[in-house]
Order: structure tokens, then sequence, then C-alpha cells
């Protein structure tokens, strides 16, 4: 490919990389704020939001130092055999999967509790948490071993495995599940939930229609309206947006297909916008810090329309 398109890709998505980063730092730090000073008890779904926390923090640090790097030297920081391709192609490929699990885990708590009232202890969760981190993270540590990490086309990422071997057939067999196993989960338990809810909301509607209730007719309109755009942005985030990724692998397995720099960089944007908005979606499900949250915005949102007030009248 023109090397000219190449450094034009770079440029457009590692500045939609720089504002991702900068989102993820902010909500993430925002999240905490609220985790630490507005919520008293600390139950086992707080203790896992601040293990998410934790995570998000570090993907949102190495987006900002990637994008920074790569908008002031160029792609070719990102050569093969260089540091930052042999960083990424470990720490940002571990970590963005891990993330992903931890939030299948706290769709998977909300699930139980919601639809099965079954509540298990902090040391359960974490416990099973780090046996569900243990196969991405063996995984990219052997890569990190081999380290013959090299950048895919678009030059957006590097990945590790890349020798024309049997070992590496086999792992990059393995690979797409560590994204598809965590979004089948939290598709699943968002969606039990959503149909769990609805029901509830239908016997209140009843109940309201039965008394007359316009107020409380009204509430659970904009509660079921809620749910649907919580469950269309999940089947968009782990299912549409992993799509391109899933089909083009398939391919490469099948018919040694492979992806050209424009449809990778496509492949790589979408992920990455599951990534920044996994914590988004995740509060919302979370019904305290969601008060919470919601409570901050609403009260930031009369101190802009009061100092616009003031600038222009």
């Amino acid at each position: 490919m023109d090397p000219n398109k190449l450094d034009n890709i770079n440029i457009i998505f590692n500045s939609i990389g720089l504002i991702q980063a900068t989102f993820i730092l902010s909500f993430t730090a925002l999240i905490i704020y609220i985790i630490f000073f507005k919520i008293a008890s600390k139950t086992t779904e707080i203790i896992v939001l601040l293990v998410l926390c934790a995570v998000e923090i570090e993907i949102g640090l190495s987006m900002l130092v990637v994008s920074i790097l790569k908008l002031a030297y160029g792609k070719e920081v990102m050569e093969a055999g260089t540091s930052l391709c042999y960083y990424n192609g470990f720490e940002y490929q571990l970590v963005v999967r891990l993330e992903l699990i931890i939030v299948a885990f706290l769709s998977l708590m909300r699930y139980m509790i919601v639809c099965h009232s079954i509540i298990k202890s902090t040391k359960f969760w974490l416990i099973s948490l780090a046996i569900g981190c243990l196969p991405p993270l063996i995984i990219f540590t052997y890569g990190a071993i081999l380290h013959q990490d090299k950048p895919l086309p678009s030059y957006l990422s590097c990945y590790a495995f890349t020798a024309p071997n049997q070992i590496s057939f086999i792992i990059s067999c393995i690979i797409p599940f560590i994204y598809l196993i965590p979004c089948w989960v939290i598709t699943f338990s968002y969606f039990c939930i959503g149909i769990k809810v609805n029901k509830r909301l239908n016997q209140m509607k009843a109940e309201a229609n039965a008394s007359g209730d316009t107020n409380m007719l009204k509430i659970i309109k904009l509660q079921k309206i809620k749910i649907i755009v919580q469950l269309t942005l999940v089947i968009i985030l782990y299912n549409v947006n992993f799509s391109p990724s899933y089909i083009s692998h398939i391919l490469k397995l099948a018919i040694d297909y492979k992806r050209g720099p424009i449809f990778e960089s496509i492949s790589h944007f979408t992920k990455t916008v599951t990534f920044t908005l996994n914590p988004v979606l995740t509060i919302t499900f979370q019904p305290e810090l969601n008060h919470e949250l919601s409570a901050i915005l609403f009260k930031l949102n009369l101190k802009i329309k009061t100092l616009y007030l003031k600038i222009f009248k």
C-alpha cells in the first residue's frame, strides 16, 4: 500500500485513539471518585469494579502513550523489533482481553443477583476472576517470551504470534475465543436481566393502569426505553463491533486471507470503541453507582447552564 495512505490511516486513527484514551482516563477517574467518596458499602460488585478501573487506567495510559508517540514520530515507531511493537503486542493485547473478562464477570454477578437472587462471597468471585484471567495471561506471556511481534497491516497495533509454525497456528485458533466467550457471557447475562426487568415493569404497568397512575406509566415507559437502548448497545458493542475481526480471522484460517490496512484499521477501531464504552455500559447495569453518576451529571449540567446564562445574559 502507498506509504502516504498508511501515514494518513495512522494520523486519523491515532488521533481518535488520543480522544478515546482521554475519555477512558477521565471517566475512570470519575468512577473511582464515586466509589471512594459517594458509596458507603463496598460490595463485591464494587470491589470487582475497582479491579476493572485499574485495568481501564492501564488501557487508557497505553492508548495515550502509543497515540502520542505515533503522532509525533510516525508509524515507524511500531516497526517489528521496536520496543513499542513488543510492548503493544504483549501489554495492550493482554489488558484489553482482561478488561473484557472482568466485564463478563460483572455481568454474570448482576445476572445471578437479579435473575436468581444468588449472592456469592467476594473471595469466590476474586478467585474465579483470577482463574478466568489465566488463559490470556499465559498465552500473551508466552508470546512475549517468543519475541516475534510484528505490526499488523495498518500499523495500529502489533501481534505476537506471527511465525509460520504449528504453535502459532494453534494459538491463533484459540485467541478469538478469548473475545468470543466473554462477549457471549455478557450478551446472555444482560439480555436475561433485560427480560427479567421487563416482566417486572409489565406487572407494574398493569397495576398502574388499574389505579390510573399516569406518572407511574410515564416512568415505566422511560425505563422500557432505557432497557431497549442498553440491550441495543450490548448487541453492537459485544457482537457487531467484533464481527469484522471474527470474519477475517476465519477467512485467514480457511483460505489464508490477508486483511488490508483499511479493513484492519476499521476492525481495530470498532474494537477500541467497545473497550472505550465498556465501563459506561457496565455502570448502567449497576444501580447504586448509576444513581450516583446520574446525580453528579445532573448537578454538572445545572452548573454549566448557570454559567452559560451568566456569560450570555
